[in-house]
């Protein structure tokens, strides 16, 4: 399969010495790193502070692996949460600088998450939002 750009041109049949698969290459990162996509296109919804998601908690589950005891820290985690209309989370992404092992784990935990609904015009709408994850192990 061609790579394509968000025009649809195809970046390997462009000549090298035009500089134009310089361009093309540079047009494919813009487009999958815009502002305001998240990696997840589920996740394209209205988006709220780290407080109002908070505010929206309804159940949360705690890391739980038998590795745990094996790990010392004490940080904050930002995960991405992306809460459908029915207040499931259908992804978490955790970002920073702490331990892979210790955010794939949070990841998990939060993906059991329940949320309660965000309500537009009086339906339910999903959102997404960054929570700041406490660990103290």
């Amino acid at each position: 399969m061609q790579p394509t750009n968000s025009t649809g041109l195809s970046c390997a049949r462009l000549p090298y010495r035009s500089g134009w698969l310089l361009l093309c290459a540079m047009m494919l990162t813009m487009t999958i790193s815009a502002p305001g996509y998240a990696a997840d296109k589920r996740c394209r919804f209205m988006h709220l502070d780290e407080k109002e998601m908070q505010s929206h908690i309804l159940h949360r589950v705690a890391i739980d692996s038998p590795l745990l005891g094996t790990i010392s820290a004490h940080t904050t985690i930002p995960i991405l949460a992306c809460v459908d209309e029915k207040g499931l989370v259908i992804s978490a992404k955790a970002s920073g600088k702490a331990n892979p092992m210790l955010q794939s784990l949070v990841e998990k935990a939060v993906a059991q998450w329940k949320f309660s609904p965000l309500m537009r015009n009086g339906k339910p709408v999903p959102f997404q939002g960054t929570i700041l994850y406490k660990v103290d192990l």
